[in-house]
C-alpha cells in the first residue's frame, strides 16, 4: 500500500510503504531522505495503486494551481476595476474643469446678455432655477459632473471649509482630506476604502474672478 501521512514532529512529510508482510517495512523521510530498512524479504508495491496515487497527486497539483490562478485573476480584475473607476472619476472631473474654462471664456467675451438674464431673476424665489445661475462657470462644471455621477452611480459632493450651503459641510473623513490637500498642496487625492468598498477621488476647486458673480 502507498499513503501520505501528515507532517511528523520534525516538520517533514513522511511517505510510508508497507510490504506484503507487515513486519517488513521501509520508511523514507525527507527532505534529508533518511532511509530506514526493517526486516528481510522482497518489497512488493502494486504499480496500479502507486500509479493511482501519482495521478491523484498530479490532479491535486492542477487543482491547487487552478485555484491559485483563479485567486490571482480575481485580484488582477479587481485592481483593474478600481483603476478603471479612478480613471473615469478623473476624466469626469477634468471634463468638468474644461466646461468651466469654456463658460468662463464665454463670460469674458460677454457672450451672455447679463442685463436680460438679471432681469429674469426679479421675483424668482429660487435663484438656482434661473438661466443666469446656469451661466456661472463652476455651476456649469458641477452640472456636468452631476449628470455623469447619476449615470455611473457615484456620489458627488462639494465639501468646503465655512460653506455657504450647509449641505457642503465636510464630513469627518472629508475634513481630513481637505486639510491634507490644503497643507500638502495636492493636485488630486485618490483612495480605496476596503471596509466601505468605495473608491474616492477628489480635486480642489481653485477660485477665480468669475466666482465673484456669486461670491462677490
Amino acid at each position: 500500500q502507498c499513503g501520505r501521512s501528515p507532517l511528523d514532529s520534525s516538520g517533514d512529510e513522511v511517505l510510508f510503504l508497507s510490504t506484503a508482510r507487515p513486519e517488513k517495512n521501509i520508511t523514507i523521510s525527507g527532505p534529508a531522505v533518511d532511509i530506514v530498512l526493517r526486516g528481510e524479504g522482497p518489497l512488493e508495491v502494486s504499480p496500479m495503486v502507486l500509479g493511482t496515487k501519482i495521478v491523484l497527486i498530479a490532479v491535486g497539483s492542477v487543482v491547487v494551481t487552478a485555484a491559485a490562478g483563479l485567486l490571482i485573476e480575481r485580484s488582477v480584475i479587481r485592481r483593474q476595476g478600481i483603476e478603471m473607476t479612478r480613471d473615469t472619476m478623473r476624466a469626469t472631473i477634468l471634463g468638468a474643469e474644461k466646461t468651466r474654462r469654456s463658460i468662463s471664456a464665454m463670460r469674458s467675451s460677454r457672450t451672455f446678455d447679463d442685463v436680460k438674464l438679471k432681469a429674469e431673476v426679479a421675483g424668482v424665489s429660487d435663484y438656482k432655477q434661473t438661466r443666469i445661475y446656469k451661466t456661472v462657470p463652476v455651476v456649469a462644471a458641477w452640472d456636468s459632473i452631476t449628470e455623469v455621477a447619476a449615470t455611473e452611480g457615484y456620489e458627488f459632493r462639494v465639501p468646503a471649509h465655512n460653506p455657504r450651503n450647509p449641505k457642503n459641510t465636510p464630513r469627518p473623513d472629508e475634513e481630513r482630506i481637505l486639510s491634507l490637500m490644503e497643507n500638502a498642496k495636492l493636485p488630486e487625492y485618490y483612495a480605496v476604502d476596503e471596509n466601505a468598498n468605495e473608491v474616492l477621488y477628489a480635486r480642489p476647486i481653485v477660485l477665480s474672478a468669475d466666482c465673484l458673480l456669486c461670491h462677490g
